[in-house]
């Protein structure tokens, strides 16, 4: 298993979630449809068995990582960079703000500049990118926020409330400068 770093902010942290922070709490989360409406998790009914699974197999692969958002000492979401491509130095962010007393207070822009920070400075990638639905204005602005830009939009690419969505493909580059190793495939 990956051993995580903490990612530590002013007043937001991204700690390791592993399989013994599922809580009931966590659950409630991912079987309240208010909670879980713009993401694939809506599709099922999560277990405890389901949910160590989920996180157990977010840790175990060197192309992804899995962090619990924690303000104030309590989990109130969680965030995930996956599909780390080293070759074309890219990851995609995605985030779900568990707690609805801690959304629309900007805590999933500092989470995902947490792990913006980490993945061009630590990870040495290039580019992050997120799929959001375009119904979801508060991620939307949340992403806009900590720098991403939409970079393409999907029609009709979500089946979402009676009705298909589009998808927006988001994406924020590392900053000028940001120190790049060399490239494993060379041309």
């Amino acid at each position: 298993m990956l051993l995580l770093p903490p990612l530590v902010g002013n007043d937001v942290s991204l700690l390791p979630f592993l399989k013994e922070h599922v809580t009931d709490a966590y659950l409630g989360w991912l079987n309240d449809p208010e909670v879980v409406r713009y993401t694939e998790a809506r599709f099922t009914h999560h277990t405890r068995e389901d949910a160590e699974a989920y996180v157990e197999a977010c840790n175990r692969p060197a192309n992804a990582r899995l962090w619990r958002i924690v303000v104030d000492g309590a989990h109130i979401g969680n965030l995930r960079l996956s599909n780390i491509d080293m070759y074309h130095r890219r990851a995609y962010v995605a985030l779900i703000i568990g707690s609805k007393d801690h959304r629309g207070r900007g805590v999933g822009t500092k989470a995902i500049n947490l792990v913006a920070h980490y993945g061009f400075e630590e990870l040495g990638l290039h580019k992050l990118c997120a799929g959001v639905y375009a119904s979801n204005v508060a991620s939307i602005r949340a992403f806009e926020k900590a720098g991403f830009v939409t970079e393409a939009v999907l029609k009709d690419h979500h089946f979402c409330e009676g009705r298909f969505v589009d998808g927006l493909l988001m994406a924020r580059l590392a900053p000028e400068g940001a120190q790049v190793e060399k490239h494993p495939i060379s041309d």
